[in-house]
């Protein structure tokens, strides 16, 4: 079997830059396994019920709440404060 020559990907962001990945071999990033799906939704639905509902009082107090930390500790996101 003759090898496929390799897929040009060009970033939407950044016309002007393009990376290549073998063929039949690589799926565009914005492709997620199931495990990167289940965290992405991990992730969102704690910034909705955890994040948003403090953003203005840590934004005034120029200080992250001790309770964000925490939640995004316990569902493995890594947080430096």
């Amino acid at each position: 079997m003759a090898s496929q020559p390799p897929v040009q990907y060009v970033l939407a962001s950044h016309p002007n830059t393009s990376f290549s990945a073998p063929a039949g071999n690589a799926n565009p990033l914005t492709i997620l396994s199931e495990e990167e799906q289940a965290f992405k939704e991990t992730v969102q639905r704690l910034s909705k019920e955890k994040i948003e509902p403090l953003v203005k009082k840590m934004d005034e107090a120029s200080h992250m709440d001790q309770s964000v930390i925490d939640a995004l500790f316990e569902h493995g996101v890594s947080c430096h404060h």
